[in-house]
This record gives structure tokens, C-alpha cells and sequence, in this order.
């Protein structure tokens, strides 16, 4: 009798247990809100900065990718010359997976609006995104397209 007691208590222990473990989420995305917002980064969220070179001027990206299940991003583009403007884009990202030059590459497919063409970024490791043209090649000049990971 003591032992079915004791796999009672055991069983019970272990289901209050699994009850309170939220599976590594943070407090917003165990309650389903979404780990992007507009005003916002979350913890969970990866964010990619960097300056892409342009024929009058340079841009900084911004590039905030959520790391959940709603797949969405928030792009924030500066452009830096006579003025500065800053646009920022929101919406969900795609993700490419695409044979260049024989080896297996993973791409993101960010599309600003539904008029404009979308931008590519190739995976490049852990910490880099590297803006790629449509047909998922980098550029032939020698100038630096990257985004990296901030912390």
C-alpha cells in the first residue's frame, strides 16, 4: 500500500512540475504575444545592423528578426546624403533555401511593400546577414554588404 502511495505522490509532484515549466518563453510569447512590436525588441528577437553602400548615398539597416513562430521582421532604413530620411517596413519574412555554386545556402526574402521588389540577405554564420541581389548573388564589387548581430 505504501508504495501505491508513493507512486501517487510521485506522478502528482511530477504533473505540477511539468505545469509550471513554460518551456524556455519568455513571459510575452508564453502568453501568444507576438516578440516583434513596432515599438520594441524583445529578448528573443535577433537584431542585425550595418551600413549598405548606395550609388548618391549609404543606408543604415536595422533589420529586427523575430525568433518565434510568427516569422515576422522590422526593417528601419536610414539613408544618409544631402538629407536624411529614415522608412521603416514590417511584415513576415521568408526563408530560402537555394543551391549556389553546388553547396546548400539559406537566404531571407524580406519584401518592404507589395509594389517594390523584396531583398535578399544570405546566412553567412552565426552573426551575419549579407544583402544579396535576386538571383542570390553577392556583389562583384569589393564593398561590404553585411549585417551583423548586435547583442
Amino acid at each position: 500500500m505504501g508504495k501505491i502511495k508513493n507512486a501517487i505522490l510521485l506522478f502528482a509532484a511530477g504533473t505540477a512540475l511539468m505545469a509550471c515549466n513554460q518551456g524556455n518563453k519568455t513571459a510575452a510569447n508564453a502568453e501568444g504575444a507576438d516578440s516583434l512590436t513596432a515599438d520594441s525588441v524583445q529578448a528573443d528577437s535577433l537584431r542585425f545592423e550595418g551600413e549598405i553602400p548606395g550609388a548618391d548615398h549609404t543606408a543604415q539597416y536595422v533589420l529586427v528578426l523575430a525568433n518565434d513562430s510568427t516569422n515576422g521582421y522590422r526593417l528601419t532604413v536610414t539613408y544618409e546624403g544631402a538629407t536624411t530620411a529614415t522608412e521603416n517596413y514590417t511584415g513576415t519574412k521568408e526563408i530560402v533555401k537555394k543551391d549556389v555554386k553546388g553547396q546548400p545556402e539559406t537566404f531571407y526574402k524580406v519584401t518592404y511593400t507589395k509594389n517594390e521588389d523584396p531583398v535578399y540577405f544570405k546566412v553567412v554564420g552565426d552573426s551575419v546577414l549579407r544583402m544579396v541581389n535576386d538571383k542570390f548573388k553577392e556583389a562583384a564589387s569589393s564593398l561590404n554588404y553585411d549585417l551583423r548581430l548586435k547583442k
